[in-house]
């Protein structure tokens, strides 16, 4: 019993003695822990990044740490992400006040695992408070992020069967591989590397893709000489013009990037244009008429290329099953085809026809095929039919030849030449042509009588004027001499229009032959204005450039621009018509006053966005002419002033030619003096390349100016409103 005594008090005073000797037995121990928080970088794949913490005591007693362990939050993650770089000796002891001498460094290595690679690391110590304290580590998974150099890729205007082709970058400027796989919608995969490369539905077949081979998974970004490096590699696509207009794609890039998985679309844009090429003669048929035999005769054949893209003539061949021997043609020498006519270029051949005794009464006939890449043509074919017949009495042969000897086609170009006979004081461009005719029969007395006249025009107010020259009657030339007539025909004479002139030549026994000769005019004006009336008076043409601009033709509804206020608002803003006293004072209104000839300055410098007023006609019934060769952007304002009406009522006439094609026309009746028109407003849109576009406008109201506010010359009485829908 005294044994166990002595065993119990000794017990009791080693427990008693041992707490006494504890120094923090009454302290508060704290570990402050900073940051709490470590934000690791976003690294590629296989990289790693640093971030450090401190532990500091901040109690009263004497801190002692015991472990740290890393812990991931997804724990089916088995990969070792983090790791403590110290060389640590547990247990740690930190004195009150004092900072662990080392900083603890923490590493991240970036691996191609799980979503969530975030995890902590969890302190255990004697902190009084809370024994295990934990330090947050968080860290964006490593991502591949796909970039393209375009998102769009558009092609060049082309001509009908040129190709283009145009580099695709691709780049992966993320932190881990890029692939190129797709996926269905049961997550089996079904197409990889280039195989996952390939344009939607719906796209042109005239897209193609190149360089697939270079196709192959994409390494994450990486520093060298502190710069980032992108994986990369390049594709091309092809675009080959197949017919005209314009043409859509997409291009479908399956991946498992971050950023545009699972697909990312870039889209394409091409169009096409086929060349212009312009056949002369335009109705494809060549009527030699009669001819004597053994006689050669010839007829050039012209073929212009009014396009922007050069035309290739793959063929010209006389088919010789389908014509008589009477035929042949003759090739510019040293042409190979298929030959190219590049843009405002042309090329000619000759047609020759010479009958013979074998020629048949019912005369030859022949057929020359044509082959181009003009789209524009029948499948890039045409056909030019041959007439010619055998003279077999002795009627007078007649022959039209330009000045040069050459076939009777002619062209002309715009002009300045004065002609009192060209409708008053008309300004006409002319063509002189050349009576070759003859008469074969010795018996008659050797004088021929000329009758020339026009049998084609283009309008009934676009009737030529045209003069003998030298001043000999046309009805009585010496068969030993050459006839000269000089054709005039009106400056603004649109492009393509056609004239047919008609030669009948009489020999003293009564016989006659006729023959043809084609005018075509090559006015290039983009704007061009005509005015024309049907009763001798004095009318004017006014063409306004209002300074006014503020009206986005966007805002504007084309179908029906009478409902439209932003119209309505900005006509009266700038006070409809030509009197406003600024317009002319600055320039901004071409009339006879001061457009006549050489026209003002508008816009950029240089002529061609200046307008030109052809003549100012007084005394009889126009026309009169404003030309613009390539308009500025902008708005234009056309509108017709009654300067003198010596007591007559006039209907006047305006057309309006954009690119040479009528794309306006109307007809107002002018009962008085100042009674003014006010026709339409033009907005020009330029295209680029030399191209434009016009949107035109119906005003069509009438006013009597002399009862405007301030006397004549101001917008005064609405008159009449007439109807728009003769554009």
């Amino acid at each position: 019993m005294k044994r166990f005594i002595k065993i119990l008090i000794l017990s009791l005073s080693v427990f008693i003695f041992s707490s006494c000797d504890d120094p923090n037995t009454g302290k508060n121990i704290v570990l402050q822990i900073s940051p709490v928080v470590l934000n690791f970088n976003t690294i590629s794949v296989g990289n790693t990044d640093a971030q450090t913490f401190t532990l500091k005591n901040i109690g009263d007693g004497t801190l002692e740490i015991t472990s740290m362990n890393i812990k991931l939050n997804n724990s089916e993650l088995t990969e070792e992400l983090y790791h403590i770089s110290n060389d640590i000796k547990f247990p740690i002891k930190i004195e009150k006040g004092e900072t662990y001498e080392e900083v603890i460094e923490v590493i991240y290595t970036a691996k191609d695992v799980g979503d969530d690679v975030s995890g902590r690391i969890e302190i255990t110590s004697n902190d009084s408070n809370k024994k295990v304290k934990t330090v947050y580590l968080n860290a964006e998974k490593a991502n591949p992020k796909l970039k393209t150099s375009v998102d769009t890729i558009i092609f060049n205007k082309l001509g009908i069967n040129e190709s283009e082709t145009l580099d695709l970058v691709v780049s992966n400027t993320g932190t881990s591989a890029l692939k190129f796989v797709e996926y269905d919608g049961n997550g089996a995969k079904i197409a990889t590397d280039k195989d996952a490369f390939y344009f939607g539905v719906g796209s042109s077949d005239s897209f193609e893709l190149l360089d697939l081979s270079n196709v192959r998974t994409l390494e994450p970004a990486k520093f060298e000489d502190n710069k980032e490096i992108f994986d990369s590699f390049t594709i091309k696509v092809k675009y080959t013009a197949k017919g005209e207009g314009t043409e859509t794609g997409t291009l479908k890039i399956f991946n498992n990037s971050t950023n545009a998985s699972p697909q990312k679309i870039i889209n394409i844009i091409a169009s096409s244009e086929s060349c212009n090429l312009i056949l002369q003669p335009q109705d494809g048929y060549i009527d030699f008429g009669e001819r004597p035999q053994g006689s050669e005769n010839s007829f050039t054949v012209l073929l212009a290329n009014t396009g922007s893209f050069e035309c290739n003539i793959r063929k010209i061949e006389l088919d010789v099953a389908a014509s008589s021997p009477e035929f042949s043609i003759e090739i510019p020498e040293n042409t190979e085809f298929p030959t190219v006519i590049n843009p405002s270029e042309r090329f000619q051949f000759k047609v020759h026809f010479k009958p013979t005794e074998e020629t048949t009464s019912g005369g030859a006939a022949g057929i020359i095929n044509l082959e181009s890449d003009d789209e524009h043509w029948n499948g890039g074919e045409k056909k030019l039919t041959l007439y010619g017949r055998s003279k077999e009495d002795n009627s007078p042969v007649c022959i039209i030849k330009n000045l040069y000897g050459g076939e009777p086609y002619f062209e002309v170009e715009p002009g300045q030449i004065e002609n009192t006979e060209c409708r008053g004081s008309g300004i006409c461009s002319n063509v002189q042509m050349i009576s070759e005719s003859y008469d074969p029969n010795p018996d008659n007395s050797g004088e021929l009588r000329h009758s020339w006249q026009v049998v084609e025009t283009p309008g009934p107010y676009s009737n030529p004027d045209w003069k003998q020259f030298p001043s000999l009657d046309p009805n009585s030339v010496s068969n030993s001499d050459k006839h000269y007539v000089d054709f005039y025909v009106p400056y603004a004479t649109p492009h393509g229009t056609k004239y047919l002139i008609e030669l009948t030549v009489t020999s003293s026994n009564g016989a006659s032959s006729q023959c043809y000769a084609e005018v075509y005019g090559l006015t290039g004006n983009s704007l061009h204005v005509e005015l024309f009336w049907d009763e001798p008076s004095d009318v004017d043409l006014h063409l306004l450039n209002p300074t006014d601009q503020n009206l986005n033709i966007d805002d504007i509804s084309i179908e029906n621009p009478s409902l439209d206020t932003e119209l309505e608002d900005w006509r009266m803003r700038t006070n409809f018509q030509w009197w406003d006293g600024s317009y002319s004072s600055d320039g901004q209104d071409c009339y006879f006053s001061n457009c006549k000839g050489d026209g003002i300055s508008w816009g950029e410098p240089g002529p061609s966005d200046d307008p030109s007023l052809d003549r100012d006609d007084v005394t009889n019934i126009g026309p009169e002419n404003i030309n613009i060769t390539k308009p500025k952007e902008g708005w234009y304002r056309v509108s017709i002033h009654y300067y003198r009406n010596d007591d007559k009522i006039t209907d006047a006439s305006v057309r309006v030619y954009c690119n040479g094609t009528v794309a306006y026309m109307n007809t107002a009746t002018l009962k008085d003096k100042d009674h003014t028109w006010l026709v339409n407003d033009i907005f020009w849109k330029d295209l680029g390349s030399n191209d434009g576009e016009c949107y035109i406008f119906s005003d069509g109201r009438i006013f009597d100016s002399r009862q405007g506010e301030g006397g004549s010359g101001y917008r005064g009485t609405l008159l009449e409103d007439i109807e728009p829908d003769a554009e």
